[in-house]
């Protein structure tokens, strides 16, 4: 709302024509006492809001020094070639404190490219450098509070153009208004223009974030069940509950865990994989479908810990299972000392932990001993090739050097090979983890004939 003048000052005033065709020479812009500080002043004493400055009309001619054409004001005499009327007009409007609008016309019946495929770029480049001239205009504006104290003035803006992101005038203003949006979450005092890559990422990105937030109230969670199996006889020693989800977007544990993370909702993800995997592995056991005597390994956030009533929960619904729990500790974020106490403490748990990813991630010594866990799970990235990869052979034979002697035992996961399994086994490893001896499942299958071939083979050469 308000009232605005229209200034209209170019090649036209000094031709006398409506329309210019864009064939008039620059040299003849010449005004002799133009001074933009009177017509704003002038503007503002009749009660105007602001003005609007035809910065371009149909001929083409541009009052700005434009790098989209020679056809501007440069080429006049006015001010011996060095003028810019908006900028004259920009800085008279700020100092009698007025709006200021361009208008800034599409035909251009000077341009050699108008009408064909490469103006509307033109275009748009002196759209630009218009919103950049504003944008400038309000850095140099300071506001004098009641106080006496300055505050200086940015602008924040968002664009979206007319075909190229959408026909439709609604759509533009929400695609504008997307892209201030990113300017005010990123580097706020600057211009953006819409693009339709990052509005894609940012709608996939939401859509995730109610997907995750409907996997959390409705616990579209289950867990499946890896064997863990002793290096000496093959028996299932162990499983490991593993996550997953039946929804189409979060079929990837990290993705749950990333979205987990940036929504602060950890805690949320702790209770429901120990619950979960402790119902659900409770309920193979009542229909005889795993080993009543194997452990179950859960995976837990190593800075998270539950509150106590949720672990007199636990031990009240699952107390003969809680003592065959292993606490597996992923060393995917830094361990926090308080979280690990209490769940140590928990009532009703084992006190058995694993330290899960050995290898890789945080500082494995130090989380080694600090845990102090009874048992230690070599990365698959240091079983990945063992058996021709005399580094990782060594790193293994020293960490199964120190475990030994402190009644820990050596897991090795991620067994994929015959030759990853033999080797393995030669360098004294306690148990084995992998897709070669048995994946991942619903209801958990029988050692692979092939990987106990090679388990009793290795301990009959051994007695031999």
């Amino acid at each position: 709302s308000g009232c605005y003048a229209i200034i209209h000052f170019g090649l036209n005033t000094f031709t006398d024509k409506e329309w210019g065709y864009g064939n008039e020479n620059p040299s003849v812009f010449a005004p002799e006492h133009f001074d933009a500080e009177e017509i704003a002043k002038t503007c503002r004493e009749c009660g105007l809001d602001g003005l609007i400055l035809v910065c371009k009309h149909h001929d083409g001619f541009c009052l700005w020094p434009t790098s989209t054409t020679n056809y501007n004001i440069r080429q006049s005499p006015f001010r011996n070639g060095k003028g810019d009327l908006v900028k004259e007009f920009s800085d008279a409007c700020r100092k009698y404190g007025i709006s200021m609008g361009f208008y800034v016309s599409p035909w251009d019946r000077n341009h050699p490219e108008y009408g064909k495929a490469g103006y509307p770029a033109v275009y748009r480049e002196q759209i630009r450098e218009k919103v950049h001239i504003l944008s400038d205009a309000m850095h140099k504006s300071v506001a004098v509070l009641p106080g006496g104290s300055e505050l200086r003035i940015s602008i924040s803006g968002g664009m979206a153009w007319y075909p190229e992101d959408s026909r439709d005038m609604e759509t533009l203003k929400k695609y504008a208004d997307f892209a201030l949006y990113q300017v005010k979450h990123s580097h706020k005092g600057c211009l953006q223009e819409f693009s339709m890559e990052s509005y894609r990422r940012e709608a996939q990105t939401a859509q995730l974030r109610r997907d995750f937030q409907q996997l959390l109230t409705e616990e579209r969670v289950y867990y499946m069940f890896q064997p863990i199996f002793s290096a000496y006889d093959g028996r299932v020693m162990a499983y490991e509950a593993l996550m997953r989800s039946d929804m189409e977007r979060l079929r990837s544990p990290a993705a749950i865990m990333k979205l987990a993370r940036e929504q602060g909702a950890l805690h949320e993800i702790e209770r429901l994989t120990f619950f979960k995997s402790l119902e659900t592995f409770d309920h193979l056991r009542s229909e005889g479908l795993v080993r009543r005597d194997a452990l179950l390994f859960i995976n837990s956030i190593a800075s998270i810990a539950l509150p106590r009533e949720d672990s007199e929960y636990m031990d009240s619904r699952w107390h003969e299972l809680r003592r065959q729990m292993v606490i597996e500790i992923t060393e995917e974020e830094a361990m926090d000392r308080e979280a690990m106490e209490t769940k140590r403490h928990a009532p009703g748990f084992s006190g058995m932990f694993a330290l899960d990813d050995y290898g890789s991630g945080y500082s494995n010594e130090g989380s080694l001993l600090e845990l102090s866990p009874r048992f230690i799970k070599v990365d698959l990235t240091i079983i990945r090739g063992i058996d021709t990869d005399p580094d990782k052979q060594q790193i293994v034979q020293n960490i199964v050097a120190y475990a030994h002697p402190r009644s820990m035992q050596i897991i090795a996961e991620g067994v994929e090979t015959a030759e990853e399994l033999k080797k393995v086994l030669e360098l004294g490893v306690d148990g084995l983890q992998g897709y070669f001896l048995a994946k991942p499942a619903n209801i958990p299958t029988r050692i692979a004939p092939a990987a106990r071939q090679i388990i009793e083979n290795s301990h009959s050469s051994d007695c031999g």
